[in-house]
């Protein structure tokens, strides 16, 4: 992994987060405050959750 992926992964982060401002800056009420936290909390931990289950199967003892 040279400079310029990490330069790229940094962009990318500060590109969600812009993209998280804007959600929250439109959203109204507690429907909205839902939606945000299935978005970026709920999803997020299935997918890390599925990504160690599925690390958990090739490593041996784990």
């Amino acid at each position: 992994m040279d400079i310029n992926d990490i330069i790229y992964r940094v962009e990318m982060i500060e590109g969600k987060i812009d993209n998280l401002v804007t959600e929250v800056s439109k959203m109204q009420g507690a429907e909205g405050l839902t939606k945000l936290l299935c978005k970026w909390v709920i999803f997020p931990l299935i997918l890390i959750t599925g990504a160690l289950a599925g690390l958990n199967m090739y490593i041996p003892g784990a």
